[in-house]
């Protein structure tokens, strides 16, 4: 694994191929899945991916947009289970003897280069950041 760029002190892009990230970490209070990603083979499939779900009544928490880190779409929905699940396609591809790591400054416009999606609301925030897992000595304890 190797880091491609940073989110600020926040976020770590890591990768292990030509695509930007494969894995990014997220400095948190707890120990929680932020989202996971299904990478879409074009634009198109994208949207149409997008366009499905809406058919069945599932709107994006957040998204459409394009982030900065990655450059890659986003578009982000919960599961039935409550996993917040994200749409993406067009994930930048590194040339790993040209690339130069970069810190991203965490700002309302790098999260949504387009501008259709905005930053995430504290709602989506919330949703994202998960629940605590109270761990086998809660269970043991009660």
């Amino acid at each position: 694994m190797r880091i491609s760029d940073w989110s600020e002190h926040q976020m770590a892009f890591l990768r292990c191929n030509a695509d930007h990230h494969v894995i990014a970490f997220n400095q948190a209070e707890f120990t929680s899945i932020n989202h996971v990603a299904y990478e879409m083979p074009s634009f198109d499939h994208f949207m149409r991916g997008i366009g499905r779900l809406r058919h069945h009544g599932i709107s994006p928490l957040w998204g459409p947009g394009r982030h900065g880190p990655g450059n890659n779409t986003f578009s982000y929905f919960a599961d039935p289970a409550g996993l917040v699940c994200e749409y993406t396609s067009e994930v930048e591809q590194i040339v790993e003897d040209a690339w130069l790591c970069r810190v991203w400054r965490r700002t309302p416009e790098l999260s949504d280069l387009w501008g259709t999606a905005g930053p995430p609301s504290k709602d989506v925030r919330a949703h994202m950041r998960g629940v605590p897992d109270p761990g086998y000595t809660a269970w043991w304890l009660s």
